[in-house]
């Protein structure tokens, strides 16, 4: 009885205190053998200091400053509603993004899961696995869409969703000017053209002005712009 009072009170690296770590099993199905796994499953949330937190220093996945800035962002509009996990020695094994968006936003501490089932092997194996798996995920076009149209009817601001203003506008057929069924046949005689993706730099007071003159022309300027960057192109060469 005294040892486990003990094991109750003391305290881990992040401030909070100690749980028994038993782990909860939850039986489920294996395609191959039909039969009933036993996996550790710990969904006790705990709260951690983020200085306590240790970053993996080879880790293979980097993340940019912009990223780090969208993500800061998102946690401060919807909150940290995504723990980062970490192994029973402070170690990140996923979010470290997310830990550097908290540390940007001076958050002195974070939500965190421990998992304490994995070995060294295992949890190198699923840094990896864990990125890697995420970026074979794939949007389909129709529900995006409709998901977009439906908060910008309502109202919701979409910069914090992870697309620029510009995608978004092109999701939402607003730069594209809607099908080319739409245009005249002028416009859509297109054929032995490619859209190529460039970037305007403009002054910053001027960017949403330049952004509706680019949304109020739809494909038809964006032909002209176009042609005529080409014929500078070809005078400049001459």
């Amino acid at each position: 009885m005294a040892k486990t009072a003990e094991r109750k009170g003391s305290k881990r690296a992040g401030g909070s205190r100690s749980r028994p770590r038993s782990r909860a099993d939850r039986a489920t199905p294996s395609r191959s053998t039909g039969k009933k796994l036993r996996l550790p499953i710990r969904t006790e949330v705990e709260i951690w200091k983020t200085k306590d937190l240790r970053p993996y220093e080879r880790n293979p996945r980097g993340h940019s400053a912009q990223q780090i800035d969208e993500l800061a962002s998102s946690i401060r509009r919807f909150g940290f509603v995504i723990p980062i996990l970490i192994d029973p020695e402070a170690g990140i094994i996923a979010g470290e993004g997310r830990l550097k968006a908290a540390r940007k936003l001076r958050l002195a501490k974070v939500p965190v899961l421990i998992c304490e089932q994995l070995s060294p092997e295992q949890i190198r194996a699923y840094r990896i696995a864990d990125n890697r798996l995420a970026e074979r995920a794939t949007w389909i076009e129709d529900f995006l869409e409709e998901e977009l149209a439906a908060l910008r009817a309502s109202g919701e601001d979409l910069s914090g969703v992870g697309f620029t203003a510009e995608e978004i506008a092109r999701i939402l057929d607003d730069v594209s000017g809607g099908d080319y069924q739409d245009l005249d046949e002028e416009s859509r005689s297109l054929e032995g053209r490619e859209e190529v993706t460039i970037a305007l730099i403009v002054p910053r007071m001027e960017r949403e002005r330049v952004l509706e003159w680019i949304s109020q022309g739809g494909r038809r300027d964006s032909v002209s712009l176009g042609e005529a960057l080409l014929s500078r192109i070809r005078a400049e060469e001459e």
